[in-house]
């Protein structure tokens, strides 16, 4: 685990030598006070997931498609009259009640 951050860490530092930033610093970072709010925020919806692999990225949103029509058909079926329909995995019928313990 040492040697990964040391490698983050190597590796930030060679990127802020080739582009001439730096880091904050903790006089700096100390300035800024915790319950600051900015005077504006960025309006743009968060994406459905976070990945800087264009790959990944295109499988989640297709299996997140697929539960969501999965579990819309199933809860057609639901209204229809089915008595057990079989939602997705990771999918609860509506006014499922989940207890831990």
């Amino acid at each position: 685990m040492k040697a990964i951050c040391k490698s983050i860490s190597d590796e930030a530092a060679d990127e802020r030598r080739l582009t001439g930033t730096s880091v904050l610093g903790v006089k700096r970072l100390l300035r800024y006070s915790p319950r600051h709010v900015p005077e504006k925020m960025d309006q743009t919806p968060a994406p459905r997931v976070h990945s800087a692999c264009p790959e990944l990225r295109a499988q989640f949103n297709t299996a997140y498609v697929d539960f969501v029509d999965g579990y819309r058909e199933t809860l057609q079926a639901l209204h229809g009259g089915v008595l057990e329909p079989l939602f997705p995995e990771g999918g609860l019928p509506p006014g499922y009640r989940f207890e831990v313990g």
